[in-house]
């Protein structure tokens, strides 16, 4: 993980620890993380899946990292901080748009989010 022209916050901070320990104990060489929240069920829509706790929490996960963030000028390349938000689902891409539709301006820069 790494925090470009910024320094770690407690809360990151903790968190590459964590990630550092237990991927080393766990002898794993990847850095790719699965977060699934507890109450995530996938739905079936007609040949399509969608998750609509996992879409809240990643949502969530995106306003909080610009929180956190500051004041991110969106014409330095260097500090865009673009997020790009994957998903092999039509359905669980209508989900992501929605709740990004909700958000406004100042939780999330809309330019700089993408599904």
């Amino acid at each position: 993980m790494t925090v470009v022209h910024r320094t770690h916050s407690e809360a990151s901070r903790n968190f590459h620890g964590w990630v550092k320990k237990n991927f080393a104990r766990w002898s794993c060489l990847s850095t790719t993380l699965l977060i699934r929240p507890d109450n995530a069920q996938e739905t079936k829509i007609d040949n399509s899946f969608s998750n609509p706790a996992n879409a809240n929490f990643a949502v969530q996960l995106v306003v909080q990292l610009y929180r956190a963030a500051g004041i991110i000028d969106a014409r330095d390349f260097s500090r865009r901080a673009s997020v790009l938000m994957l998903t092999p689902y039509r359905a669980q891409r209508r989900i992501y748009d929605l709740l990004l539709l909700e958000l406004t301006a100042t939780e999330v820069p809309k330019i700089l989010v993408e599904v």
